[in-house]
Order: C-alpha cells, then structure tokens, then sequence
C-alpha cells in the first residue's frame, strides 16, 4: 500500500501507512526512523486546512489521470505474461508432488548418482577438519604460464650505414680509425653468429646529393 500511495502519488495513503508503520521502526530500534517519522506525521496531521484541501485535490486529478501501470492494456499484457509463465513451469516437474529417491533435476528429471553424497560444506573449499583449505599460487601459477622460447640468432643482419651514424659516439678528437672502432663496438652489439652486412646509400656523380 505504501508503495502504491507512493507511485500514484497518494499523499493519504501514503500518511495513512507511515502511521501504521511508525510503532515498527520503534520495535525494531530504528530510531531515527522512528524519530524523524513522528515528527512528520505530527506535522501532516496538523496541516493547515488550505494545504489539506490541495492535498485533496491532487488526490482527485491523481484519480483521474491513473498511471499507466493501472491501465487496461498494461493489465492485459501483464495477464498474458503470467499464463506465458504458468505454461513453461507445466514443462517442469514439481520438486514437491514427484518424489524421488535421490537427487535430480526438476528441468530434464535426470536422477544423480548415488556415489555422489551430499556435503554439508563444499569439500573443495572446506577440509576433513572444518579449516578452510589453503591455495597453492604455485601450481596455479605453472598451470597458467606461458612458455617462452629464446629466438634464434639470424644468420645475416643488415645495417644502414646512414642511421648508424646516429647511434655511434662520435671522438672529438681523434682520427679515422677511432671513428672505425666505434663502428665496431656499436655492431658488437649484434648476434656474435651472425654476418653483418653494412649497407651504403649510393648516389651518381650527376645527382644532387653527391
């Protein structure tokens, strides 16, 4: 009722229920509630008798104009919902009329078998001592890790010349050879196995960039 006082916007009822709510919040120990509550069902029932009579005629046009969840075709659909409900539990076989000599299933009636009991507790989680058993990360750990294999070492690598000179330490002073070394410390850097191959960009004497 206080939930239909409080959707169809029934100020009465929804007063008339709060009242009889009230010595509830009291038994239960909700004193807040039980505080609060009284306090404003004092206040609404001294209203004055202008805000009684608005609170009336809001009553009236609520009346008029129903929710629509009090409509004819809401009830109609809602109707239609529950046969369509009773009429897949007919499918089903009723757990208290059709007793079985162990458990099964009330969709398909398939019995279980007799070695599996009935456990107060679920035994995966709980051990022969009433403790609750203890995980180890370590077996789930190997269970979900990724094996990860070492590449192989190419047989040829190819360097651009060009953005090597970008990635060698350059000597501030020193000769050619220095600059020839640094070349070889940055290409150590590669695979031992495998064969580096430099690569340098060729231009013809006519072009631009010779």
């Amino acid at each position: 009722m206080f939930l239909r006082g409080e959707r169809n916007g029934d100020s009465l009822l929804q007063q008339h229920c709060l009242k009889a709510m009230l010595p509830y919040f009291f038994a239960a120990g909700h004193h807040n509630y039980a505080r609060y509550l009284s306090w404003y069902v004092r206040q609404m029932e001294h209203l004055p008798q202008r805000a009684k009579e608005d609170l009336l005629a809001e009553v009236d046009r609520e009346e008029k104009n129903k929710h629509k969840e009090d409509g004819k075709g809401r009830r109609r659909l809602d109707e239609a919902d529950w046969k369509k409900i009773a009429v897949e539990l007919e499918k089903y076989s009723h757990p208290l009329n059709d007793q079985q000599p162990g458990v099964y299933n009330i969709c398909k009636g398939q019995v279980a078998s007799d070695t599996f009991e009935l456990s107060p507790v679920p035994p995966g989680l709980i051990d022969e001592y009433g403790c609750l058993r203890k995980g180890d990360k370590a077996v789930l750990v190997k269970s979900l890790s990724v094996s990860v294999t070492t590449p192989c070492a190419p047989n040829v690598v190819l360097v651009d010349a060009g953005q090597l000179l970008y990635h060698v330490v350059w000597p501030v002073s020193g000769t050619t050879g220095d600059l020839a070394a640094s070349f070889g410390t940055r290409l150590a850097h590669y695979p031992p196995v495998s064969k580096k191959i430099i690569l340098f960009d060729r231009y013809d004497q006519d072009a631009p960039n010779a």
